[in-house]
């Protein structure tokens, strides 16, 4: 770790990532009564006898005041509103392009970076920190590190650990 110790640690900016495609609670529910609609008639003779519980309905009311979410952003819309799917089609990518998330994270580091006017040769460390990832190796803080052309650390972790490591780092240097 060759973090200039003649410096405090100072958090001088910071990035977000936000994809473009969003997604509605109608869309979200028209996408769920369908699947639900189908799910029931595919199961009308089991429902009938009772040894299946016809799926229930929903509605957007339902969804804000159970979680006050009215719109959610996804990355890739495709496929999550397909009722035969529900979930995103994700292109694949070759082991040699940029994972999905460490593009995302690029994103935001480039905007951590450019908001208060600095440039990656003041970057002193790379906490990169993600529920899953797309591959193994290379580590997403190893991907955003080599793409910003940073020399320093790149540690890469569950968020608790991201989180734990990235707190050890400003409390070691403030």
């Amino acid at each position: 770790m060759s973090l200039k110790q003649s410096h405090s640690a100072v958090i001088s900016g910071i990035g977000l990532f936000t994809p473009e495609n969003i997604i509605t609670n109608a869309e979200l529910v028209a996408a769920h009564n369908a699947w639900a609609e189908k799910y029931n008639r595919d199961h009308a003779q089991e429902i009938e006898i009772a040894s299946l519980e016809a799926k229930q309905m929903s509605s957007e009311a339902f969804i804000v005041k159970a979680s006050g979410i009215r719109q959610r952003y996804a990355n890739v819309k495709d496929g999550i509103l397909d009722i035969d799917r529900m979930r995103p089609r994700i292109p694949e990518r070759p082991e040699t392009a940029l994972s999905d998330q460490a593009g995302m994270a690029l994103q935001a580091a480039r905007d951590a970076i450019e908001a208060p006017g600095k440039s990656a040769a003041d970057i002193d460390a790379v906490v990169v920190s993600c529920a899953y990832t797309q591959r193994s190796y290379p580590a997403i803080a190893i991907e955003v590190q080599n793409a910003l052309a940073v020399d320093d650390l790149g540690v890469i972790s569950s968020f608790g650990a991201g989180y734990s490591i990235g707190s050890l780092i400003l409390r070691r240097f403030l």
